[in-house]
């Protein structure tokens, strides 16, 4: 395994370009991080590159301070990311998380743990998904109306699956019912159908436009495929 530096941003986008843009949702945050890194200069912890096997690109990766390092494969292989783990250690170059498919988030943070003595631990997981096609879907009668006590029950039951499907967290009801109860300052609504089913809600922080966001939540449908696991680790020191 051989690992190649980039001097620059713009070395690095000669190098990588095609192989983002193939990719563009996986690899967004490179884009991102790759602007602020031209526009800030050099720092001691900024790096960039890819990681070869015998002339073969296996991942490429970056790390802007003060974001997260970003790691995106072309193929899986635990032997890459021990080869960058051991080059960011021996370089004393610190790293504040870690972007990356699920298994690449783990092989490095196995790999990286062992030879830093720094715990990293999954803070967020999510699906990545590509928008392919939009439904247009006439408007639906209802309107939308503030929610009430009785209707704390149906929130609460919206954000379990809420967090179910976006974070991959498992929560119990009891969990949200005091911040539905409270609402913290947000004006909560929900859209009832003509029948007077309520069948999706919406919480804004502003009064003015609470109605126009809830009247127009859950009207459209859109057509998804699956195009990653995009996995945020944390850092805890040992």
């Amino acid at each position: 395994m051989d690992l190649k530096l980039s001097v620059s941003a713009e070395e690095f986008l000669s190098w990588y370009r095609k192989i983002m843009e193939a990719n563009d949702a996986e690899t967004q945050l490179f884009l991102t991080n790759l602007q602020n890194y031209a526009i800030n200069g050099a720092l001691t912890e900024n790096v960039m590159g890819g990681i070869y096997d015998q002339g073969e690109l296996i991942l490429i990766f970056l790390n802007a301070a003060p974001w997260n390092l970003l790691i995106f494969e072309l193929k899986e292989s635990r032997e890459a990311c021990e080869k960058l783990a051991k080059f960011l250690v021996e370089n004393k170059i610190s790293i504040a998380g870690i972007n990356a498919s699920f298994n690449i988030g783990l092989f490095f943070r196995e790999a990286y743990t062992e030879q830093s003595r720094r715990l990293f631990t999954l803070r967020t997981a999510m699906d990545i998904m590509v928008l392919k096609k939009l439904n247009d879907i006439p408007l639906s009668a209802g309107s939308a109306e503030l929610a009430k006590p009785e209707d704390a029950d149906l929130l609460a039951e919206y954000l379990v699956n809420f967090n179910f499907d976006c974070f991959h967290q498992t929560h119990e009801k009891t969990e949200f019912l005091e911040l539905v109860n409270k609402k913290n300052g947000f004006r909560i609504a929900l859209r009832v159908s003509g029948s007077g089913r309520a069948d999706c809600f919406d919480m804004r922080r502003d009064p003015t436009d609470f109605q126009r966001n809830c009247a127009q939540f859950g009207l459209h449908s859109s057509r998804f495929s699956k195009s990653g696991l995009l996995s945020d680790f944390g850092s805890l020191d040992l």
